[in-house]
C-alpha cells in the first residue's frame, strides 16, 4: 500500500477516533443530567442516539484499523494515529467552541512534521 493512501486512511481513522470522542463528551454529559438512580441511567443512556452513534463510529474505527493494520508496518502507522490530536483540536473548537491556545498550534505542527516524517521513512 502507498504512502498517500495510509495516510490517507490513517487521517479518516483519526476524524473517527476524535469524533467518537466528542460523542463520547456528550453521552456523559447527558447521562449526569439524567434523573434516576444508576440502572435506570443506564436504561435512558441505552435509549440515546448518541450511545448507538458511538457503537457504529467505534466499528468503523475498528474496521479500519484491522484493514490497514496487516498491510503496512506497524512502526509507521500506529504514531499516525496521533492524527487524531490533531482532529480532536478542530473538533473541539468547531463543536465544542474551546479556545485555542499557541501551545495546541504548536503541538500540532510537530504532530503532523512527525506524521510526514514517518510518511517519507517508509
Amino acid at each position: 500500500m502507498n504512502n498517500t493512501v495510509i495516510i490517507l486512511l490513517m487521517s479518516l481513522l483519526s476524524v473517527v477516533l476524535a469524533f467518537t470522542q466528542v460523542l463520547l463528551k456528550r453521552l456523559l454529559g447527558l447521562y449526569t443530567t439524567l434523573q434516576g438512580d444508576f440502572p435506570e441511567k443506564i436504561l435512558l443512556s441505552l435509549k440515546s442516539y448518541l450511545l448507538w452513534a458511538i457503537v457504529v463510529a467505534v466499528s468503523i474505527s475498528v474496521g479500519l484499523w484491522i484493514w490497514i493494520l496487516p498491510k503496512t508496518k506497524l512502526s509507521t502507522v500506529y504514531p499516525m494515529i496521533s492524527l487524531s490530536y490533531v482532529a480532536m483540536l478542530f473538533f473541539a473548537y468547531f463543536l465544542e467552541h474551546e479556545p485555542i491556545h499557541w501551545s495546541n498550534i504548536a503541538g500540532v505542527c510537530l504532530i503532523v512534521g512527525g506524521v510526514i516524517l514517518l510518511s517519507f521513512g517508509r
